[in-house]
């Protein structure tokens, strides 16, 4: 029962981390040569550092899509409460677990 626990404390984890990479990336829309982030600290696009054409001190607005990362931020609330419905179902199946005993 406690492996369900784990793996469900793990999907908020990763949730919690894609919305804070999420809400990075928005913060720094407008900062010229950024480049958003995964929830690994990754870049997003393998691509993503300058293309060849672009030196790399050549400032440019960033690669950041507010549309993009508001379906992100939808996924991991998703995920959220995915992760949070497997933690209350399993608090209740133990909880019943526990009064079956004398």
């Amino acid at each position: 029962m406690f492996w369900v626990l784990d793996a469900s404390l793990a999907g908020l984890s990763r949730a919690e981390r894609g919305v804070l990479a999420a809400a990075y990336n928005v913060a720094n829309l407008n900062t010229e040569g950024f480049r958003a982030r995964r929830p690994d600290g990754s870049p997003r696009r393998p691509d993503a550092g300058a293309p060849a054409a672009v030196k790399p001190d050549d400032s440019r607005a960033s690669d950041v899509d507010l549309a993009e990362e508001l379906v992100e931020l939808k996924h991991h609330a998703v995920a959220c409460r995915a992760s949070a419905a497997v933690v209350r179902s399993a608090h209740g199946t133990l909880g019943a677990w526990l009064d079956l005993l004398p």
